[in-house]
């Protein structure tokens, strides 16, 4: 018998864009494989009836088998592990857009990502608390900058030895110290130490002298110049001072003249003497004055000193009323 084919129109695509075959040529397929003409082969009936099977399944079921574009594995040849590269993403045999976790096709905003890393790309810099510092590269390296003095960075294992033996209660020990700052601060209050070669404090300010008397009564005195100094360096104090009068009276004030106001008072031996530069002073046999510091006393005494004659304490009385008073002193002596 004879079987008519209609050959598709040239340009015709044996394959649509899904992969599979075109109804067009798949009609044209069937058609030839009709038997036209001759009686010898397969009984024409029996011949029909199995082209007419293949047509139902090819209708009911895509069989990837005879609709695969060239050169693709049929499904049951496909390697564990094949990432498809073609066809469609609706396929259950292909994959889906790639995510973190699990493979697929790359998409086109990750295409352009891609593409615009540089080819060679490295780490330009790294930040972090401390000074870090990398060295470039496609294989940087990456280091913290060694810790000094004022800026915080990696500490070396010798520095770490060090601290690792220093108790909490043991003291540094240099063979040079040197102040770029010019300057050693103390606390406000001293921390004493029992050890003799131990400096543990410092203080220096100013102090207000007051001239004064053991019985002030209606002493009355008006200052022209008032001022003082002190230093203290460990239990060494050092201090000065300087009175003058402009005016002073007095009637009925008594007993020993007196300068008190040091702002540190004397511990040690009994008393401590200083010197002393004056004038409006009488005292008849009496040609010096020094100063006198008792233990413990923060108030200084006044002492007149002659040829021939036992020392005495210079009185308030010997400050004539209504005239003028000078006094200037230095006195050292050692604190508790």
């Amino acid at each position: 018998m004879s079987i008519p084919s209609q050959v598709p129109d040239a340009g015709t695509p044996i394959f649509d864009e899904r992969g599979f075959i075109n109804p067009v040529w798949h009609s044209f397929f069937f058609s030839l494989l009709r038997r036209t003409g001759g009686t010898v082969g397969v009984d024409p009936i029996e011949q029909e009836n199995r082209i007419e099977s293949l047509e139902r399944r090819a209708g009911e079921t895509e069989i990837y088998e005879y609709s695969q574009a060239p050169n693709v594995k049929p499904a049951e040849e496909v390697e564990t592990g094949f990432a498809w590269n073609h066809g469609a993403q609706y396929d259950p045999l292909h994959h889906a857009i790639a995510t973190i976790n699990d493979n697929g096709f790359m998409s086109s905003a990750d295409k352009a990502k891609l593409d615009g890393v540089t080819p060679g790309a490295a780490v330009a810099s790294v930040s972090g608390v401390a000074p870090i510092v990398s060295s470039g590269g496609t294989t940087p390296a990456i280091s913290i900058t060694p810790a000094t003095n004022l800026v915080a960075g990696s500490m070396s294992a010798a520095d770490k030895l060090r601290v690792d033996q220093l108790a909490a209660s043991q003291s540094p020990t240099f063979v040079a110290v040197s102040l770029t700052n010019g300057q050693v601060v103390f606390p406000a209050t001293q921390v004493p130490s029992a050890n003799v070669n131990t400096l543990d404090d410092y203080a220096e300010g100013s102090w207000t002298p007051t001239l004064t008397c053991t019985t002030p009564g209606d002493l009355n005195v008006v200052y022209a110049v008032r001022a003082a100094v002190y230093t203290k360096i460990g239990r060494l104090v050092s201090a000065s001072f300087v009175i003058q009068t402009s005016t002073f009276t007095r009637t009925t004030a008594a007993g020993g003249l007196l300068i008190s106001g040091l702002p540190v008072a004397m511990s040690g031996i009994t008393t401590v003497a200083g010197k002393l530069d004056w004038s409006g002073v009488t005292k008849a046999t009496f040609t010096e004055l020094c100063l006198l510091l008792p233990s413990g006393a923060t108030t200084l005494q006044v002492i007149a000193n002659g040829s021939g004659v036992a020392r005495a304490s210079v009185l308030i009385t010997d400050l004539p009323s209504g005239g003028t008073v000078y006094l200037s002193g230095t006195i050292q002596y050692t604190s508790a």
